[in-house]
């Protein structure tokens, strides 16, 4: 089998596993399946995350293989196994598989611009900023994936089964006619589709415009594959025609045409097969021959620039203004979220988590948080909750920024605080009888109890906070058109990087029922089991005292400035 063959049937292969991994991230079947196993082969992910969380994660000690693999193969990753690199390939041959645009021997612009924004990347992570969801290949391969192409397709999906229902009926398929794919909805997916379309179109100036100039994860790998035994090998009998040269997507072939820059090349075959006199091939050669003047050409004036301008990038995102949703505590992490420092810089935004949450309810940040938390996961109840029997985000997170948690302790993950706004709550405001919010809870954390009105004893809802968190299924289903009458906060919000979320405590309010008494005190009447919750009784000393602002309101309320 020829090189070439032999490159795409493997680029086929592992771009076909990336797909059918990326299809099992859904509930139930992430949980049996690694899906997340090629999120983890990136070093650079791997190294980036534990310099940035000052940890060591064990999973993506994974990456290791593939460093050594290197050290035997050089950099075959990019040209055999890496989706991103297999997607420019595809759009490559629909796109401009005809165009024959003959590049000048001088490969502008200057190909050590990856390793500039490497150095600039591993800077930046020491301040704890992770930059690498926009150059790593295994955070935007996933996340163009699960934000731009899988909602087209499951629209396509739907599409197609709705045409042929009238036909499923005529056969006696009544199953199919309430069937349809629960079509997701993710929010700011424009930047993404703006990064993969740039990425995509440079190829028409220079093929494998990104894995040439810009990729980090290439510059690294690059570092190690010119150390690599298996290597292009040319006889003596070249007569120096170029056309091994032009055939060489990387240019890792000087303008002699027999001396092979080492770090640059992927083993991809198209030398061998451009060459009419075979006098290329790809064998093993002895450690540390070859052409190397592409490894890392950065002197120290540039390094230091490079690695100043990683840190003025990280110390910017870090001191970024954050918008006042975040201020307000809207912004509510996924159950098992590590404490915020360390989860921004572990997680690459790889959409993942967001892709498998049952309900759609993870959806990608926009700026609500900074710059800094752009497209990490955050939990929206209007959209959908977050669904008590799944722990599926943990499950698939490939740097554990959001831990690996057991349902029965998932249960007991504090996530943030369910308050009532009394201006938009039905019964609070209109003194209509509404019990959604009661009736779809499944903490018991909401409690109805009669208040006395001015038109009479009416039934109203109290959040106990206690029992409270933050799952978000009240918000979602609340009637009230637009925002909801009562909205999930990251009050007491629990998040830690080890330990249990299970306490004595919490299993006692989930065995026992307590009693909530507001400040106001309740009376049992004991006619026909009627609680009524008294206003506090006036002494004389308080006659003509105006009442305040500053006077406390019942847990579970907030107002509106």
């Amino acid at each position: 089998m020829k090189i070439k063959t032999f490159r795409r049937s493997v680029q086929g292969v592992t771009f076909t596993l990336f797909i059918i991994l990326f299809l099992f991230t859904v509930y139930p079947f992430a949980r049996i399946v690694p899906v997340k196993t090629f999120l983890q082969l990136d070093p650079l992910v791997a190294l980036v995350s534990m310099i940035g969380s000052r940890a060591i994660i064990v999973p993506m000690l994974l990456a290791v293989l593939l460093f050594i693999l290197t050290l035997i193969f050089g950099r075959f990753f990019c040209g055999y196994i890496c989706p991103l690199g297999t997607l420019i390939d595809i759009n490559n041959f629909i796109f401009f598989r005809k165009l024959k645009k003959k590049e000048s021997k001088d490969p502008k612009p200057n190909r050590n611009i990856k390793y500039f924004i490497l150095i600039g990347v591993i800077a930046a992570s020491l301040l704890g900023a992770d930059l690498l969801h926009f150059f790593s290949p295994m955070s935007i391969a996933p996340r163009t994936f699960t934000l731009i192409l899988f909602p087209p397709v499951i629209w396509f999906l739907n599409f197609v089964i709705d045409l042929i229902r009238p036909l499923a009926l005529n056969m006696g398929f009544d199953g199919l006619l309430q069937f349809s794919f629960h079509r997701p909805y993710f929010e700011n997916s424009i930047p993404t589709l703006i990064i993969i379309v740039i990425i995509l179109v440079a190829n028409y100036w220079r093929k494998r415009f990104w894995c040439r100039y810009l990729c980090p994860t290439g510059a690294l790998l690059s570092l190690v594959s010119r150390f690599g035994i298996f290597k292009r090998k040319v006889t003596d009998k070249c007569s120096s025609c170029f056309r091994c040269m032009s055939a060489c997507d990387m240019r890792a072939i000087d303008e002699e045409g027999k001396n092979t820059i080492l770090s640059e090349c992927t083993l991809c075959g198209n030398c061998v097969e451009a060459c009419k006199q075979k006098e290329n091939s790809i064998g093993i050669t002895s450690f540390g021959t070859g052409k190397n003047n592409s490894a890392l050409l950065v002197d120290r004036r540039k390094f230091i620039y490079s690695a100043v301008t990683g840190i003025a990038a990280a110390a910017t995102i870090k001191g970024g203004i954050h918008n006042e949703n975040n201020i307000k505590g809207r912004f509510v992490r996924p159950p098992g979220s590590i404490p915020e420092a360390d989860f921004l810089a572990r997680c690459i935004r790889c959409g993942e988590c967001m892709k498998v949450c049952k309900t759609n309810g993870l959806q990608p940040a926009n700026l609500e948080s900074g710059f800094d938390a752009l497209w990490t996961p955050r939990l929206k109840p209007r959209v959908g909750a977050c669904e008590d029997k799944c722990n599926m985000c943990g499950q698939v997170c490939p740097t554990q920024a959001i831990r690996k948690l057991p349902l029965e302790e998932k249960l007991y993950a504090k996530i943030g605080t369910a308050v009532i706004d009394r201006r938009r709550c039905i019964a609070w405001e209109q003194n209509k009888l509404c019990l959604i919010c009661d009736e779809i809870c499944p903490y018991d954390a909401i409690e109805f109890r009669i208040t006395e009105t001015f038109t009479g004893p009416f039934k109203r809802p109290f959040v106990l906070e206690d029992k409270c968190v933050g799952c978000g299924w009240c918000e979602h289903k609340c009637p009230i058109n637009g925002r909801a009458a009562i909205e999930v906060y990251c009050i007491g919000e629990e998040r830690f990087l080890k330990g249990s979320y299970i306490t004595e405590q919490k299993k006692k309010m989930r065995e026992v029922k307590e009693t909530h008494e507001s400040d106001y005190g309740v009376d049992d009447l004991g006619s026909g089991g009627e609680d009524l919750v008294k206003p506090p009784t006036k002494t004389p000393d308080d006659a003509g005292k105006k009442e305040t602002e500053d006077e406390p309101l019942p847990g579970g309320f907030i107002l509106d400035e």
